[in-house]
């Protein structure tokens, strides 16, 4: 399950090179301020909003060094940059992938490193990238849990390539046994290192969909070579929490290493860090919804929930996408204009995208779509979906209990229920509002009732561990009974 943290940590406590490297201007901001007069509860959100300029700053001098890479001794200076930067990462390691991923400095080697690769040719960019990527990997999540999952990765892949003329059905069951064994070994893992088992799981179930996807899409006629897979599977921008499909991966990018949108770049970079400027100013979490007094002021802290995880996860998003354009690479947004979605259909090609896209591809068009049972097919996606996630509880605490499932049984039944009475009021072309209503007001409320849609997700979902117990409070609460 992808999380987002109560508290987003302070500049102090950064490890990333940028933040080391404008913290004395911050510093000398805030003196400024307060020598001034300034209110000192005004401070922070000023530095905050300078410490916004000089990112935008640092991001507007990468794209210009980018675009002084057309000479191959500029592009060797670049990656003799980009090497000393990911140094630097490496002796100052961050917790948690996302997080870490959202650091400066892992923009800038992603920028700097990629405007080298350039001048490479395609084969050597896709090799390094997936070297690369692994590094990442292992830097982030240790060596054991990658091994572990990449094993059974490498296993698939040459059970697929030896049994590529065999029978889809026969495939799909060698396929399952091979996840199957591998998740087991995951909980080996667990069973004797309870962080490594964690690591290994939450790795594994975002490379067994896509690897599902490299499996029906290369027998739909995708192609690629065993190069071409592994850069899918392990490119470290979107490892972990994306799932977009082999075929889409492969179309936006026939050349690996050589698109180049610095203009997206530097709007998806800045817009994330401001997403994430937004949260520190949000710090409410499912404790204080708990302990809010009254129903108005509950359902005022639902929905503060749910914008908080939106401008976190959309934040965190923005600057993977701006990662994998530093790299030349072109993703499928993920958690892209969640506030804007108007209807539960349009919230979940907002929230988590590509992981719908995935389940429409490979389970609800199968099952018919829109053809034939449609409400069938949207409560078939959603049991999927849940039984994705039960896969990761039992490697969050060694007292598991039934309990601790009922969350997200649960969030799937709301979900499924609501999209599928949605899509039947959209067959019938019912209408809710009088003809005479004016435009601003149906889209206002279509967006208010699609936040409260959307906290479904935000806040079930976030009932884990010792949160689970405290449950049946929540949907107590949140139906207005107490």
């Amino acid at each position: 399950m992808l999380c987002y943290p109560a508290r987003v940590p302070e500049l102090a406590d950064s490890p990333d090179a940028f933040v080391h490297m404008a913290l004395p201007i911050l510093a000398g901001a805030g003196y400024l301020l307060r020598a001034a007069g300034v209110p000192e509860r005004v401070v922070p959100t000023v530095v905050q909003a300078v410490n916004l300029a000089l990112y935008a700053g640092l991001v507007a001098a990468l794209v210009r060094l980018r675009r002084r890479a057309s000479s191959g001794r500029v592009a060797v200076l670049l990656g003799v940059l980009a090497a000393a930067m990911g140094l630097w990462i490496v002796r100052h390691p961050s917790h948690g992938f996302e997080t870490a991923l959202a650091r400066g400095d892992h923009l800038l080697l992603a920028g700097l490193g990629g405007a080298a690769l350039r001048m490479l040719p395609v084969t050597t960019r896709v090799g390094v990238l997936v070297a690369g990527s692994l590094a990442v990997l292992v830097s982030l999540a240790g060596p054991v849990a990658p091994a572990i999952v990449l094993a059974g990765m490498a296993i698939g892949v040459t059970a697929e390539r030896l049994g590529a003329a065999a029978r889809a059905e026969r495939a799909a069951l060698v396929q399952a046994a091979i996840m199957i064994a591998t998740l087991a070994a995951c909980r080996f893992a667990w069973l004797r290192d309870p962080d490594i088992g964690r690591g290994a799981q939450g790795l594994f179930a975002f490379m067994l969909l896509r690897h599902v996807s490299w499996v029906v899409d290369v027998r739909r006629g995708a192609g690629g070579t065993l190069l071409d897979y592994w850069c899918y599977q392990l490119f470290y921008p979107c490892c972990y929490g994306a799932t977009e499909r082999y075929a889409d991966f492969r179309g936006r990018n026939p050349d690996p290493g050589a698109f180049v949108d610095d203009a997206r770049l530097f709007r998806a970079a800045v817009r994330g860090n401001a997403y994430l400027l937004l949260v520190l100013y949000m710090p409410f979490t499912l404790s204080d919804l708990l302990a809010a007094p009254g129903w108005l002021a509950f359902a005022a802290g639902y929905l503060l929930i749910f914008v908080r995880a939106a401008f976190f996860l959309m934040g965190i998003w923005s600057i993977l996408e701006a990662l994998a354009l530093g790299w030349g690479v072109r993703i499928h947004p993920n958690f892209a204009g969640i506030l804007a979605a108007r209807s539960p259909s349009q919230f979940w090609y907002a929230w988590r995208g590509t992981m719908t896209r995935w389940l429409v591809e490979y389970v609800y068009i199968p099952l018919g779509g829109n053809r034939a049972h449609q409400t069938r097919n949207v409560f078939v996606v959603f049991a999927v979906s849940a039984t994705w996630h039960w896969m990761g509880i039992p490697f969050l605490r060694a007292d598991t209990t039934a309990a601790a499932f009922v969350p997200v049984g649960a969030w799937a039944l709301v979900n499924a229920a609501v999209l599928g009475a949605a899509l039947a009021w959209r067959r019938r072309a019912l209408r809710l509002w009088p003809a005479a209503t004016p435009d601003v007001v149906r889209a206002g409320a279509a967006r208010l009732g699609t936040w409260a849609f959307g906290g479904v997700t935000a806040t079930f979902l976030a009932f884990q561990g010792d949160l689970v117990g405290r449950f049946p409070e929540f949907l107590v609460r949140l139906a207005g009974v107490r």
